[in-house]
């Protein structure tokens, strides 16, 4: 499944991921060995295939709170064939500060940003066993698989305006761009900051 996931993609420039909790980053995921072993080598060669096709990897956090993101998420601080198209997304809530259960950019704060993640009106449904469905609203969502969506967008929006940019050089322009004062200044929190297309 995983290698259908990099071959399924090969004409796009982003892939949005939300795979869910699977420990945190530079605990049983320490370096690329360690990942691949921990995620399974047919995701890793996924994600590996993915980096070497210059597609730009977006993926939610994780939704546990902890001090870093997930091990599937966080897995390219250690591999350089896909960590400059990587970026990871923790939520904010309404308030502006990061949501409850969000975790924190951590150990990954180099390719990490925060997006709004609570409450957004989605065509996702809060019950796992629904179908989604493209041409409906279901639910009000939180969670970094919120978040993930709009820094994808948001990918795409500096990817058209700035068409001469590669991916790792887009990538490089929304993290650089972003809001990283006051409260946003916490990389060990939101990474790069807030994520700022003006």
């Amino acid at each position: 499944a995983g290698m259908d996931l990099a071959r399924g993609v090969s004409s796009m420039d982003i892939v949005n991921l939300s795979l869910g909790n699977t420990g945190v980053i530079g605990s049983s995921c320490d370096s690329a060995a360690s990942c691949e072993t921990h995620i399974g080598s047919t995701l890793y060669t996924a994600m590996e295939a993915l980096g070497t096709a210059n597609i730009i990897t977006v993926w939610a956090a994780g939704n546990s709170s902890n001090s870093s993101p997930s091990s599937w998420s966080g897995a390219a601080i250690y591999d350089d064939d896909f960590k400059e198209t990587t970026v990871i997304a923790v939520a904010i809530d309404n308030t502006g500060y990061l949501a409850s259960f969000s975790d924190k950019c951590g150990v990954a704060s180099a390719i990490c940003l925060a997006a709004p993640g609570y409450r957004l009106y989605s065509n996702m449904s809060s019950n796992a066993q629904d179908t989604y469905d493209v041409n409906t609203y279901q639910d009000y969502m939180s969670g970094t698989s919120q978040a993930a969506p709009l820094v994808s967008g948001g990918l795409a929006i500096v990817k058209q305006e700035f068409s001469s940019l590669t991916n790792a050089q887009v990538v490089d322009r929304l993290l650089a761009t972003a809001t990283d004062t006051g409260e946003y200044a916490k990389s060990t929190i939101y990474g790069h900051g807030l994520m700022n297309l003006s």
